[in-house]
């Protein structure tokens, strides 16, 4: 009888055990879906028109767009996320919300516009702000954004230069995305860009559907922006097997040449690369992600306004000295018609010829450089490879580096061909 009895407890306290376990589990679940972050808790809506736009409202209040939530660090890390960056889903596709600033810098910029007599009319505690604002010249106000010294501490970093005579053709996608928005309010959410972070509108002026190599914009809502999700960043492949790293590589320097020459208007030079700042799609094409630091310069600059050197190329003199970073001259980029900058930064900066330069400029994020370990029997079928790599990173000539990084692409690609056409044979 003790024994039957003791079976008995021991399986009323099991159950109460699983019923336990039971009910914690159902109520954690119902906490962490209590704690989800919403694409529509994003926006910030109440903040415009100091925002960034309105053009994907729809979906985002309409639940269109999900952020993903897996597990529950995942839920947490979306909670108090510092980099205010969210990962999700939208009509099949993966895509990513970002904030453009931490909370920290976009606390300071709405303390600005409350502080600010000029610009109080935006600010988020107003009770007569208005949904169109009338008192500020936006217009004149982008121009400054754009033209501010390089030396500015401002979050921004997109920079027009030398002269800002075509800024309305440089913007002009930018307009057209607008949509019926009258244009004060186009321009009020055009300077909060500007002043926060311009990557949105370098992805509107720079649109992958045209074929620049960055991710699809699909807009803006409030104080956040919704963009494609390419994949992951180019560190993720530093073991990938080598004619991947080459076809990555190839599509790296068909982005310097993109940048430097596709527009016969406006040259781009990227002035942040490294590779968290680049993500691989799915066919191994690398998509620059952030589009923060750039200089645009205008090409069609008056003679009587042109430097003594305007037509020469601008050669980047790499410091040997400066370890992990990128050195360049904003003055010297936009007192030239072209700048081998973008291939400067391809080639040197932690990305191909690593390798090279371990002494001075190695890092952690691809140790010896994209096209490390090169196969033997590639070497010996292209035997000047490395010697391509090394002369696009520090050329011997002037014009060495734009010259030799279009001749290593169309190397680059021709291997990749051949070891295509051997696996169809086979």
């Amino acid at each position: 009888m003790l024994y039957f009895n003791n079976v008995v407890r021991f399986r009323k306290w099991k159950v109460f055990l699983i019923l336990g376990l039971f009910s914690l589990a159902l109520g954690l679940k119902v906490v962490l879906k209590t704690l989800r972050v919403t694409a529509a808790q994003l926006t910030d809506l109440r903040k415009c028109p100091a925002c960034y736009g309105l053009s994907i409202c729809g979906a985002i209040l309409n639940n269109e767009i999900v952020i993903r939530h897996r597990g529950v660090y995942a839920t947490f890390a979306n909670l108090f996320n510092a980099k205010n960056v969210f990962f999700g889903n939208y009509a099949g596709e993966k895509v990513v919300l970002k904030k453009l600033a931490h909370t920290s810098e976009l606390y300071a910029f709405d303390k600005m516009l409350c502080t600010d007599s000029k610009l109080f009319e935006l600010c988020p505690n107003n009770s007569n702000k208005k949904s169109v604002p009338r008192a500020i010249d936006f217009y004149t106000q982008i121009t400054r954004e754009l033209t501010t010294d390089f030396a500015s501490d401002n979050i921004s970093n997109l920079r027009l230069c030398p002269i800002t005579d075509h800024m309305d053709d440089l913007l002009y996608n930018v307009y057209a995305n607008s949509g019926n928005d009258k244009k004060q309010i186009s321009h009020a959410y055009l300077w909060t860009i500007l002043r926060i972070n311009p990557e949105p509108v370098v992805l509107q002026i720079l649109p992958t559907e045209d074929g620049w190599p960055v991710p699809k914009y699909y807009g803006a809502c409030g104080r956040v922006i919704v963009e494609e999700y390419v994949g992951p960043p180019l560190s993720n492949y530093h073991q990938e097997p080598w004619i991947r790293r080459a076809k990555i590589a190839s599509s790296l320097l068909e982005a310097a040449q993109k940048f430097t020459y596709r527009s016969p208007h406006f040259g781009f030079y990227l002035t942040d690369i490294s590779p968290d700042n680049i993500a691989v799609d799915p066919k191994d094409n690398a998509k620059f992600i952030d589009m923060e630091n750039i200089i645009v310069v205008d090409k069609r600059i008056q003679q009587n306004n042109r430097t003594s050197d305007w037509e020469e190329l601008e050669v980047n003199k790499v410091d040997f000295t400066c370890q992990n970073c990128l050195a360049f001259s904003p003055v010297d980029i936009c007192s030239h018609h072209f700048s081998d900058h973008n291939y400067y930064a391809v080639c040197q900066l932690d990305l191909l010829f690593q390798h090279l330069l371990s002494r001075t400029t190695s890092s952690n994020a691809i140790p010896g450089g994209l096209l490390h370990d090169i196969p033997n029997d590639i070497l010996q079928q292209y035997p000047n490879l490395p010697t391509l790599i090394e002369q696009c990173a520090i050329p011997s000539a002037a014009h060495t580096r734009i010259v030799v990084g279009d001749l290593l692409r169309e190397v680059l690609n021709e291997i990749v061909l051949e070891n295509t056409r051997q696996i169809l044979r086979h």
